[in-house]
């Protein structure tokens, strides 16, 4: 958010990257605010309270007005992030894949990624773990029409304001796919496909 580190994010660079450093920021804000106001609370009531041998005790059974202001306020904060969540998170995951959508699946394996671009037709060639022998390091489906015209490589070059979809495989284990400036982060599950769409906002 404000320069690229181990500890913060690069600037977004995708329309739903903006939607979700807001909720980050939003969800940030709310729990620093309350930190600092009930942690010195907190030493505050501890030394006003302390053990004094004068101290004598005041027994309160209930408050209904404080139980309900406590009770009342989280639900309705809580309420509103969580709807703020989950609308973010539609955003983010639903894609609406179209002709000019870019379709690349990300292969994932010990040491090394791999990238197929669907072709002219728009249409990766079937692919599956059962299918990995030999130079058919990625399991795809040679007999497929829709294979004949794939891009393979092992780098991942996208066009600015075009919507992209990711699917995402493994040949071994779970990796993790990171993308910080474009906010996608996926696993890739040996015998799965996963996926993530986002419409990239800069160019280098």
């Amino acid at each position: 958010m404000i320069t690229w580190n181990h500890l913060l994010l690069p600037p977004a660079s995708s329309v739903h990257g903006t939607q979700i450093d807001l909720l980050m920021k939003v969800s940030m804000g709310l729990i620093i605010t309350v930190f600092f106001i009930t942690s010195p609370m907190l030493f505050i009531f501890l030394y006003k309270y302390r053990g004094k041998k004068s101290n004598k005790a005041y027994f309160l059974s209930h408050n209904n007005k404080l139980e309900v202001v406590w009770t009342v306020v989280p639900t309705i904060i809580l309420t509103g992030l969580i709807i703020f969540g989950l609308k973010t998170w539609d955003k983010a995951m639903n894609v609406d894949v179209s002709d000019s959508t870019t379709i690349i699946e990300v292969y994932g394996k010990q040491f090394n990624w791999t990238a197929r671009y669907s072709g002219l037709d728009n249409n990766l060639g079937q692919a599956n773990y059962k299918l990995v022998k030999g130079r058919n390091t990625l399991g795809v489906d040679t007999l497929d029409e829709n294979y004949a015209d794939d891009k393979i490589t092992s780098e991942v070059h996208l066009v600015i304001n075009k919507p992209v979809l990711l699917k995402f495989r493994s040949q071994d284990v779970i990796h993790s796919a990171f993308l910080p400036h474009f906010r996608v982060q996926m696993n890739c599950v040996p015998g799965m496909v996963t996926q993530f769409g986002f419409t990239p906002t800069k160019t280098t």
